[in-house]
């Protein structure tokens, strides 16, 4: 993408952004006025719902709006733990499915939450969260293959290991990784600062959006071949040399397209001090 055209597509999310929420803030004055807006019920005391963690191999969650955090236990269940009252945990097949009825015009309470723990040595095949509005955390969480569409809300990913793909699509709010291990990321930010402390492997590729970027590529210096596509702002580099931006072979591959907002990439080391 040529830079030009990098200052007409940012350029339009950001006018999209303004008259979507113009839009969107009007018509829920008007439909204030003719609707009584219901709130999402919460109960007083959290639901638990325990599944036999042998059977489930894959994680699929559908969260509108809530305080969601994923992060491990030291027992042999997976459980799920909510105070929202239209919130479903069940099994299909192989699959875990949780996900959070939502009415037309409903809006969650804010103190709506929803917690996953699992043994903190199981791994999953797949995950797919839909995120709406709320803070995500995901701490300790292993999968071969990641599907993240995330909302309005921060976002925390702590020793985050993905073996085989992780597709991520940012909303708006700081999206940051640490400790993590991601093989083959596919990651399209959206509006808000992107903050990563990650091994890569494989071929990967990350769009900006608005936003600041902090990228700190944990790893021997010549197995990364870095593809930096300038948008507006400035960009910084920190413990790199020419042969990264060379294709020479290299075990892992980066391609970043740079949006609006200040870049900085930094390969430095080894994560050893990571827990």
């Amino acid at each position: 993408m040529k830079p030009w055209q990098t200052v007409v597509r940012y350029g339009a999310i950001a006018l999209a952004s303004v008259m979507i929420f113009s839009i969107a803030f009007w018509g829920l004055r008007i439909f204030g006025i003719a609707f009584a807006v219901a709130s999402v019920g919460t109960y007083e005391e959290a639901e638990v719902y325990s599944f036999n963690a042998n059977g489930i191999e894959n994680l699929k969650i559908d969260i509108a709006a809530a305080q969601f955090s994923l992060k491990f236990s030291n027992g042999d269940k997976i459980t799920v733990k909510t105070n929202i009252k239209n919130l479903t945990a069940k099994e299909s097949g192989n699959t875990l499915k949780v996900k959070e009825k939502q009415g037309l015009f409903t809006v969650t309470n804010t103190d709506a939450f929803v917690e996953i723990f699992y043994p903190i040595d199981f791994e999953f095949k797949d995950v797919d969260i839909d995120s709406g509005a709320g803070q995500l955390g995901i701490n300790y969480l292993t999968t071969e293959r990641l599907d993240l569409d995330l909302g309005a809300g921060n976002a925390s990913l702590h020793s985050l290991t993905v073996t085989k793909e992780a597709d991520i699509d940012g909303g708006t709010g700081h999206l940051n990784f640490s400790s993590s291990y991601i093989s083959g990321l596919d990651l399209d930010m959206g509006v808000g600062q992107l903050s990563m402390d990650a091994v890569l492997s494989g071929n990967n590729h990350i769009s900006l959006g608005i936003g600041e970027t902090f990228c700190h590529f944990y790893g021997e210096s010549d197995d990364y071949y870095l593809d930096v596509e300038k948008g507006i702002g400035e960009i910084e580099y920190y413990h790199t040399d020419d042969a990264n931006f060379e294709r020479n072979g290299q075990a892992t591959t980066v391609k970043i397209e740079g949006g609006i907002g200040k870049i900085s990439v930094s390969l430095e080391g080894s994560p050893n001090n990571w827990q």
